[in-house]
């Protein structure tokens, strides 16, 4: 296993002008689901998926990019946290009855704001899987080998909107359109996978799934920590060149918005 000592910038000049986020789902579906109330820490039901983890990611970001306390006060309470969410929710034009994704950003001086777009509908089954082993008719997804390597550093391990090195992967891929059923798998130097451009990655190895170590250089998802969490995976190095990531082979993908899915390498 290959481990990185990654640049800890303490000033956003190091990466222009950046802020962290994250991107969840806001679905009504999810108030009869069981599974989100436990997974989001909460005793009630909430209709934001993995909510708590949501919320950790950024703190776990704010912190490692040395924010201001003051900056992340919202992101010590999750009941003030989940509030700024709800008020997005109600205040957008698109309903509160329909799918939402929702990007709460938030600046090194404390600037928080919710962006929100329309989702499609997905099954509660696709949130929350029993099992990753998927259904090969909806495997609808190209994934796609990124054609050179990445550098791991502080933004490949932490969600920000310094963006470049995966806008540059997806170009690479061929990926013309957030609407293009593709996804690209970046990779460092030593022939490891890191995560998908906007996915974690998930692949058989015998009978198991195994997504790849943070060593690796990819970022700790929401929907990778649910996963890691509830035994449906184990942490692993997976090699570019070998079995895992070869053309034709099946390979699982997650985030915090569209749940987990399949596709096959191209």
């Amino acid at each position: 296993m290959s481990s990185y000592t990654l640049p800890h910038p303490t000033d956003p000049s190091e990466a222009g002008d950046f802020s962290i986020f994250t991107s969840l789902r806001y679905d009504p579906q999810l108030l009869s689901s069981p599974a989100n109330t436990t997974a989001s820490s909460l005793s009630a039901p909430t209709p934001f998926y993995l909510l708590s983890h949501h919320r950790d990611r950024m703190l776990a970001a704010a912190i490692h990019f040395s924010y201001p306390l003051v900056a992340i006060s919202i992101l010590h309470s999750l009941e003030a946290y989940t509030q700024r969410l709800q008020e997005a929710v109600d205040a957008c034009t698109y309903g509160r009855e329909r799918p939402l994704k929702l990007r709460p950003i938030l600046t090194r001086q404390g600037g928080f704001t919710i962006e929100t777009s329309p989702m499609p509908p997905v099954p509660l089954s696709q949130l929350f899987p029993q099992s990753l082993l998927p259904d090969p008719a909806s495997m609808e997804w190209q994934i796609v080998v990124d054609t050179q390597p990445t550098a791991p550093s502080s933004f490949t391990n932490f969600k920000t909107t310094a963006r470049d090195i995966y806008n540059a992967a997806r170009e690479r891929g061929g990926i013309k359109s957030w609407a293009d059923m593709k996804e690209v798998v970046l990779w460092n130097e030593n022939n490891e996978a890191m995560e998908g451009s906007f996915t974690t990655v998930y692949v058989p190895q015998g009978e198991e799934w195994i997504t790849p170590v943070v060593e690796s250089g990819g970022q700790q998802g929401t929907t990778r920590r649910w996963a890691l969490e509830n035994g449906l995976v184990k942490e692993g190095v997976v090699r570019i060149s070998e079995e895992e990531l070869k053309k034709g082979s099946c390979v699982v993908v997650s985030n915090g918005v569209r749940g987990f899915w399949g596709g096959w390498v191209v």
